[in-house]
């Protein structure tokens, strides 16, 4: 017996038990089948047009960024950037102006 604690597999009336087993008799199941399928490719139908409408163009003013900045929780969880919130929400005026300009 095995430790993968993986239920026997039977195979002509006989119970596979231990891990060499049951990766042959997986493997041998899955050797001349194939799983993946071939799709008729001859008549896929086309799009017209864009299949998502047009966003507008944001407004990004460095106004809204020193707001935002100025608003930061600083007992919330940190962000993924790893960018310490006391210096992004004391220093928001000096850093807000250039934001926008990343951003686009």
């Amino acid at each position: 017996m095995d430790t993968v604690w993986t239920s026997p597999l039977k195979e002509n009336n006989q119970l596979q038990n231990d891990s060499k087993g049951k990766a042959e008799l997986l493997g041998s199941q899955f050797e001349f089948q194939s799983v993946i399928t071939q799709e008729d490719t001859t008549n896929i139908p086309s799009l017209e047009g864009r299949p998502f409408p047009e966003l507008p163009r944001l407004n990004i003013s460095a106004k809204g960024v020193d707001k935002l900045l100025s608003q930061i929780q600083l007992k919330k969880a940190s962000d993924p950037d790893k960018i310490p919130k006391q210096i992004l929400k004391e220093r928001a005026g000096t850093i807000a102006p250039y934001l926008p300009a990343i951003i686009y």
